[in-house]
């Protein structure tokens, strides 16, 4: 689809459309913030999915109601994704065409902060960390990937913290510690059979009291051999670290761990494995570091995929879904700021033909589905909570 120019909401416009079922919900929750699509409808050509009319945008749900608010809109399909609350929920930040974007939620403004940004999360209140992406050329002439772990606060000002030729795959931080913890992927051609080779390894340094970052890296009982494709998340005060890895190359199905590493300062004092079924893969964590969230396949049909949701909790799997649909991904889940809920989204249609999802589930940690919010012409692509 051809891309259009883009053009910013000063002030907060409610759609129509929204509806929620059984509304069993906590007082005070924060509304779901996501990013998608809308239009007037769906059509499907052949192996495509189409919207007629579309505009992409950054939206409020709210989870009682299901109503939307409209942040931001551009025309056409436009590359918004990645969004994420400030601690305080006082702004929020998305990628927009590859630009680092924080949307202040008192004036409704919306500041660019960064360029050419793949990654981005809150260190604090005041300073998100991401990363930035370029090509440069080095002394035979040859281009290859730079990719630079970047500090910026409100005003603009950036720290470059570190520069990397393997890609920065993932990071996490906390800040009452001042640690921040990040992985890369190396990939290398010079293997036996000339097939590329990848490996993983994570990093961990502290920028406490204005320290220079010296990373060093994490010592692990099960070091990655193939990149991960999942998160990890650093406790509070950086006491535990939960990871994941692909812990087999080669051709499918992979085998894939979960761990939990117990850290003092830059130090791994011990790291355990999270049993899990050997068809599953981890996804998310809890914000508290201490349950994992994991994926399984559910289905032989090699043409409609289904998956479900389980969390890790005490040794015990506890199934938060009913099979759902192709498509689970980490940017379709998110938990509510204290961790009692969890939100996500799905794609409904085949691997041939996926239909994004116009409805947001939420459920407990016990399992429960407690509301549906549907959401008719928006197909979402990113959520936060």
């Amino acid at each position: 689809m051809k891309r259009l120019a883009v053009l910013f909401l000063t002030t907060c416009v409610v759609l129509a459309g929204g509806c929620g079922r059984r509304a069993d919900l906590p007082p005070d929750l924060r509304p779901i913030v996501v990013t998608g699509i809308y239009g007037l409808g769906f059509e499907v050509r052949g192996h495509e999915f189409w919207m007629v009319e579309p505009y992409s945008g950054l939206w409020l749900v709210d989870p009682y109601s299901g109503r939307l608010s409209r942040l931001v809109e551009t025309p056409g399909v436009l590359d918004i994704w990645g969004p994420r609350w400030s601690p305080k929920g006082e702004r929020i930040s998305f990628l927009k065409d590859q630009k680092l974007c924080v949307l202040d939620m008192a004036t409704k403004e919306t500041k660019i902060i960064g360029d050419r940004a793949s990654h981005n999360a809150w260190y604090d209140n005041d300073h998100i960390l991401w990363v930035q992406t370029s090509e440069e050329r080095d002394p035979d002439g040859y281009f290859s990937s730079r990719y630079r772990l970047m500090l910026t606060d409100m005003a603009g000002n950036s720290k470059v913290l570190l520069t990397s030729n393997d890609r920065i795959s993932h990071f996490a931080s906390d800040a009452e510690s001042g640690t921040i913890v990040y992985g890369t992927t190396h990939t290398t051609y010079e293997t036996p059979s000339g097939d590329p080779e990848h490996r993983s390894s994570i990093f961990i340094f502290s920028i406490e009291d204005g320290a220079e970052p010296e990373p060093s890296e994490l010592k692990l009982a099960s070091p990655p051999v193939y990149a991960s494709s999942w998160d990890f998340l650093l406790g509070k005060g950086a006491k535990y670290l939960l990871y994941s890895v692909i812990a087999r190359e080669g051709e499918p199905p992979w085998r894939y761990e979960a761990r939990r590493a117990r850290l003092a300062g830059t130090r791994v004092l011990s790291s355990s494995e999270i049993k899990i079924p050997s068809d599953s893969r981890p996804a998310w964590q809890t914000p508290d570091a201490k349950e994992m969230l994991f994926v399984t396949e559910d289905s032989d049909d090699y043409t409609v995929d289904e998956h479900r949701l389980f969390l890790m909790t005490s040794g015990k799997r506890v199934y938060l879904t009913q099979p759902l649909p192709y498509g689970m991904n980490g940017w379709g889940t998110d938990w509510s700021r204290d961790g009692s809920l969890f939100a996500y989204f799905g794609v409904r249609g085949n691997v041939d033909c996926p239909i994004p999802s116009t409805t947001i589930h939420i459920v407990d940690k016990s399992g429960k589905r407690t509301k549906e919010l549907t959401l008719r012409q928006l197909a979402v692509y990113g959520i936060a909570w």
